[in-house]
């Protein structure tokens, strides 16, 4: 269950991570920035469930990033891994990437390091490995502001031009994250890169049989047993 809806959305979300995983302390600057420029939004459908987008105030349905941050539901480590499997605990997948269900996740590894990998859905996107350990370089890979950051092979094309080739481009403009671009760059003084192949070098498959990402090999692992 998610927990209380009550105090800063930093805290929402951190309480919502398993035991062993913590909000590096850039993501929490994150969060507390959307929370003081109203990106925080509370569940129609779920009384007391709260995320946050990259964009303050309401926004357009369509149009922008699909990015959005969510506290951390075990059921969501369980549908990747498989029910009752060691090591679910590990993952907190808590950023939302692509409308198919895929997350970006915290990943406990086997040394106990914190990384960001990406959990693709499967039924759309079959990414699955790790981003990076950098949390710096994750919030600059999500102010790029694709529509859906969940697929590798728009890396190459800016957001805008990804945003064309969707069949309901026509229905509105596409708006950038601009004040969340602004903050990251600001606060840690870096650059916004117009396309994700800048910082996104390797988009191991879920269905490669031989991988070589750590996060997957893990995974499968993880997987395996619990077939």
């Amino acid at each position: 269950m998610p927990p209380p809806s009550d105090g800063r959305f930093a805290r929402y979300i951190h309480a919502s991570m398993p035991a062993g995983i913590t909000l590096p302390p850039e993501f929490v600057a994150a969060l507390e920035w959307m929370d003081d420029h109203d990106c925080v939004r509370r569940s129609a459908r779920r009384e007391g469930v709260r995320y946050a987008t990259l964009y303050p105030a309401r926004a357009p349905e369509r149009g922008m990033s699909c990015v959005s941050i969510h506290a951390v539901d075990p059921a969501d480590a369980v549908y990747w891994m498989g029910e009752g499997v060691e090591g679910a605990d590990r993952l907190a997948p808590f950023i939302r990437t692509g409308g198919d269900g895929s997350y970006a996740a915290l990943w406990r590894d086997p040394e106990d390091r914190l990384r960001f990998v990406h959990l693709g859905s499967g039924s759309g996107s079959t990414w699955a490995g790790v981003i990076t350990d950098d949390p710096v370089q994750m919030l600059r890979f999500l102010a790029i502001g694709y529509p859906e950051p969940c697929w590798p092979e728009t890396f190459a094309a800016t957001p805008l031009e990804a945003y064309e080739e969707d069949d309901f481009s026509d229905e509105a403009p596409f708006l950038p994250p601009e004040q969340f671009q602004q903050w990251v760059t600001d606060r840690f003084g870096v650059t916004i890169p117009p396309r994700a192949d800048a910082l996104i070098h390797a988009a191991p498959n879920m269905d490669d049989p031989n991988p070589t990402d750590p996060f997957l090999i893990w995974l499968k692992a993880a997987q395996d047993k619990a077939a």
